[in-house]
């Protein structure tokens, strides 16, 4: 029996999470079909028993190396709003992303944790990426991984 598909308009808005952070690459043209089979190794697929498909749980994004080929992060990399329509996902980590390109966290992410969906959230040697956090992040309650080195940014803990 083969494997179910991921839910069609999850894999529109992956493809336009991807676009925003690394639009260099034809992504629909590298992977055209279920991005759940033969995709990027930084997408992670999980089963949902209530509908029967499957769903994104992870977005790894970031070339690590070779045999963990995240989908890499380009020059003019930027958060995508999409990102809050990914019902499922699980946890989001960004690896050497923000590097020429200075950023902050948009609100958008911020809400998106508020709905408890997203539990991890790592930013790992994102020099580009400034902000201020403050103690509004501990009352991130759907939040119990945040993992932020080699960033610009500082906060009151």
């Amino acid at each position: 029996m083969p494997e179910p598909m991921l839910d069609s308009r999850e894999q529109k808005v992956v493809y336009k999470v991807l676009e925003a952070i690394n639009s260099d690459i034809d992504w629909r043209g590298l992977f055209p079909d279920n991005l759940c089979d033969g995709r990027p190794h930084g997408i992670i697929c999980d089963l949902d028993v209530h509908d029967s498909k499957r769903h994104i749980g992870e977005l790894n994004l970031g070339w690590v190396f070779d045999t963990a080929n995240n989908p890499p992060c380009g020059r003019n990399v930027s958060f995508s709003p999409y990102l809050v329509s990914i019902l499922c996902l699980c946890m989001l980590f960004f690896y050497r992303c923000f590097m020429p390109k200075i950023l902050t966290i948009p609100a958008f992410i911020w809400a998106a944790l508020t709905g408890g969906g997203v539990e991890e959230l790592i930013f790992q040697d994102n020099p580009a990426l400034q902000g201020f956090l403050t103690l509004e992040l501990g009352m991130l309650t759907g939040l119990w991984r945040f993992i932020l080195s080699g960033s610009s940014m500082g906060g009151i803990f």
